[in-house]
């Protein structure tokens, strides 16, 4: 770990965020590319892969390497401004800074490759951090979830240092009760819960994991070096995705996946504690 007055760096989040990178990249290649270069669109439904070897599983399910990056964030976010003042315009001027010129200049390359016009309400999802439409729809919707979450970081890390750890356990709670009245009130054959996957309201838990990871790492730093605790991170880690993919887990309609979420981010935060 290297420190300066304004920020923190731990070099294994990077380590992490490699992972959670070559995990989407090689997901998207056998599950979704693979179709497409036999001349086919991908269908969840019938085109998911299974396997019954854990090494398999964890690429067939490499989309949450998602859950992992988004646990990261608010780890990370939470080591570096714990017990900190954060003025709120500057922290978000810094992230627009960081992230706003790229993000445009992909969008704008992307809306050049379209042949027709996009439309008033294209632009403006755009500009806004919208969940945009295509192109580049399948791609930019992990960074407008980042954006939510940052809008409302400075005040959940001001409830973690003032009020505890019992604070984002409640609204962790509120978040399952949340979801779960959402799946119950659906009245069609796919819940409504599908929707909360693009946005903050399904994504809110692995946030709020990754900030409780960093108060336990903050707090109680020391008990986690046990060499023991990486290689038991990687396994419970391995051992859920291979149950998510033996139960079909993606495509299947099961209440069950109401906690996938959670235990998305817990997978994420396993790993984090253990390096």
């Amino acid at each position: 770990m290297r420190s300066s007055d304004d920020r923190v760096y731990l070099a294994s989040v990077d380590h992490l965020r490699a992972v959670a990178a070559v995990l989407v990249v090689l997901y998207h290649g056998c599950q979704l590319l693979s179709a497409r270069i036999e001349g086919r669109r991908f269908v969840p439904a019938t085109d998911w892969l299974y396997s019954a070897n854990p090494a398999a599983t964890l690429v067939f399910e490499g989309h949450t390497g998602v859950a992992l990056f988004m646990v990261l964030s608010g780890f990370i976010f939470t080591v570096g401004a714990y017990g900190r003042p954060i003025r709120y315009r500057r922290f978000l001027t810094n992230r627009l800074l960081r992230i706003y010129p790229l993000y445009l200049a992909v969008a704008v390359l992307g809306l050049a490759t379209q042949v027709s016009m996009p439309t008033f309400q294209d632009l403006v999802r755009i500009l806004t951090f919208a969940t945009p439409t295509q192109p580049y729809g399948g791609v930019f919707w992990t960074l407008c979830v980042e954006m939510q979450f940052y809008l409302v970081f400075p005040l959940l890390v001001r409830l973690l240092a003032e009020r505890g750890p019992g604070a984002l356990l409640r609204l962790l709670a509120a978040v399952s009760l949340l979801r779960a009245l959402v799946w119950l009130s659906s009245p069609a054959p796919e819940p409504h819960t599908a929707s909360l996957y693009l946005g903050l309201a399904g994504r809110i838990d692995q946030f709020l994991l990754g900030m409780l990871a960093a108060w336990v790492y903050v707090h109680h730093g020391d008990r986690l070096r046990a060499r023991w605790l990486p290689p038991l991170a990687a396994a419970v880690a391995l051992g859920l995705l291979w149950s998510f993919n033996q139960v079909h887990g993606f495509v299947s309609d099961s209440p069950l996946k109401l906690a996938w979420s959670a235990a998305g981010g817990c997978r994420g935060r396993w790993r984090g504690s253990g390096r």
